[in-house]
């Protein structure tokens, strides 16, 4: 995601530095995959197997520099699910705790997952709604460009300040139901935002 940590370049001046520091023990190594449920031939679908050859690149390179990596963990939720080369020493759920798959592309792909792993939705949330916008036509919107506009028509996109809805909207439907002014109102939009 190339967010936070310590970039593939720089492992050997991360373990001179680490060296240094006696009194630090370093507990754990791991990597967050972007897109460990994409299986495509494109971008996204191979960046998860790129990401896994240089995570593992790095850890061998600070084992040969006498760096013990700890508790070494690669998999979260959608690798959890589809990806069980990637379960090293631990793994760490998120959305699938609350009983929700992540999404995966392809789409079938999904199907395949829950029969694997069954899961049943442990909470609902409800949050109040701080922005409506309207989006033009063809338009990407969330996590993955998951959802697009309509080819010609606009779409009305609904904010909610929950960041913790997002694991849970993007294994949702494409259709959302909102509960505004006391009158559900169905809106063919993102849920995801």
């Amino acid at each position: 995601m190339n967010r936070l940590g310590i970039a593939l370049d720089d492992t050997g001046r991360f373990a001179a530095q680490l060296s240094k520091c006696k009194n630090l023990k370093l507990g754990g190594l791991f990597t967050h995959f972007a897109s460990s449920g994409v299986f495509l031939d494109s971008i996204a679908g191979r960046q998860t197997i790129e990401q896994e050859e240089r995570f593992y690149s790095a850890l061998e390179r600070l084992k040969k520099l006498g760096i013990d990596p700890g508790i070494v963990h690669l998999a979260n939720s959608a690798a959890i699910a589809s990806r069980p080369e990637t379960w090293a020493d631990m793994v760490r759920p998120g959305a699938i705790l609350y009983g929700y798959h992540p999404g995966y592309d392809p789409a079938e792909l999904r199907e395949e997952s829950e029969r694997k792993l069954p899961l049943k939705p442990v909470m609902s949330l409800r949050t109040r709604i701080i922005s409506l916008r309207n989006v033009p036509a063809g338009r990407g919107v969330g996590y993955d460009s998951q959802f697009v506009t309509g080819r010609g028509l606009p779409g009305l996109l609904c904010s909610r300040p929950a960041m913790a809805t997002a694991f849970i909207a993007r294994s949702a439907t494409r259709e959302t139901f909102l509960f505004a002014e006391r009158s559900r109102q169905s809106w063919a939009s993102s849920p995801w935002t």
